[in-house]
């Protein structure tokens, strides 16, 4: 059974300035969101003794890695972390039996040992029809399980994975994020995925770590996150509207613009609108809502049965209407529209 990681990353690469500090638990699967360059795979680097700290500390259970600036170190080959890259970063030479087995027979497992632990962990990836090919004739989906297994053959004390599914096409990326959650969840190590889609971070990890300019600006679960968000970036990945504004009793000023909310409020605080909760008209709406505002529609996404509507104005938001509706009021032909939202629909909290 591995320990819990416990780390505090402080380095400088650059012109980033990487400070943040996390724990995940023995069996958790931890997600690290945020936008590019905002230090995430600088962060799974410094984890597995690839890039080294400045400043803090990093272990896993009590085992002690790394100690900066005058502690100890452990190299990153001593440390039994496996890292997942993005492009697999497979041996093309080799077969994928030998992929696998990679890692064992460098820790100086026996040839035949290391083989048969590759080809049972092939079928347990459901790949042992493809154990003596080259990657070259594996799939994305393939190839992203090849690398899984390779990384769990060693039974690492950490489990690092940079934007595992980041190279998959749409038609493969359900099946085989399945795939990696069944094999994550089974896994007494702790886990840390570093992605930038929302859906992948949903569904794989228990907790998400938001990383912004090198330091962490929120955390919690995507229930939390969406409920509560405290950024512009952390708002769009959850797919809610955020607006900061000056509260003064049931009103809020964002930037000169008359938010009316359920409840009383005073200082700064933030305002979260719900695209579904966003209703779009041609004409002035009737009923003279207190929340009404003109805008120009920017753009039209179509996601199934339901459609993203961006509209531009003194107060951006965005709505999700349904295709009928989009249909209804020809928003595919942009222009004008005019949009409304209930009072009892707006969610204010302190800034």
């Amino acid at each position: 059974m591995s320990g819990a990681l416990s780390a505090e990353v402080a380095l400088r690469r650059g012109t980033l300035a990487l400070d943040v500090a996390l724990t995940v638990d023995a069996g958790e699967t931890v997600a690290v969101v945020g936008p590019n360059g905002a230090g995430k795979t600088t962060l799974l680097r410094a984890l597995a003794g690839l890039v080294p700290l400045d400043r803090g500390r990093v272990a896993i259970g009590d085992d002690v890695l790394e100690v900066a600036p005058d502690g100890p170190r452990v190299a990153p080959e001593h440390r039994n972390i496996s890292v997942v890259f993005q492009d697999y970063s497979l041996f093309p030479s080799m077969s994928v039996r030998d992929n696998v087995a990679f890692g064992l027979r460098a820790r100086r497992v026996g040839a035949t040992e290391a083989a048969a632990t590759a080809t049972a962990w092939l079928e347990r990836v459901g790949l042992a029809d493809v154990a003596d090919l080259r990657p070259g004739a594996l799939s994305g989906g393939q190839a992203q399980r090849v690398a899984l297994a390779r990384a769990l053959a060693v039974e690492p004390r950490l489990l690092l994975l940079d934007e595992p599914l980041a190279a998959l096409d749409a038609a493969t990326r359900g099946e085989t994020r399945r795939h990696l959650g069944r094999h994550l969840d089974g896994l007494d190590a702790p886990r840390l995925v570093v992605t930038h889609d929302p859906v992948d971070a949903f569904a794989l990890a228990s907790h998400i770590i938001v990383v912004e300019d090198g330091a962490v600006v929120q955390t919690g679960t995507s229930t939390e996150l969406a409920e509560r968000p405290r950024s512009g970036y952390v708002a769009a990945f959850v797919g809610v509207n955020l607006y900061r504004g000056r509260g003064d009793g049931g009103v809020v000023d964002v930037g000169g613009v008359a938010l009316h909310v359920p409840d009383a409020t005073s200082g700064d605080v933030f305002a979260v609108v719900h695209p579904h909760s966003v209703a779009l008209h041609r004409e002035v709406p009737g009923g003279s809502p207190r929340n009404a505002w003109s805008g120009t529609v920017d753009s039209v996404e179509h996601a199934g049965s339901r459609v993203r509507v961006r509209v531009s104005g003194d107060l951006p938001m965005v709505a999700e209407v349904t295709s009928g509706a989009a249909d209804e009021l020809r928003l595919a032909d942009g222009g004008r529209v005019w949009v409304s939202v209930k009072a009892t629909d707006i969610a204010v909290y302190p800034a």
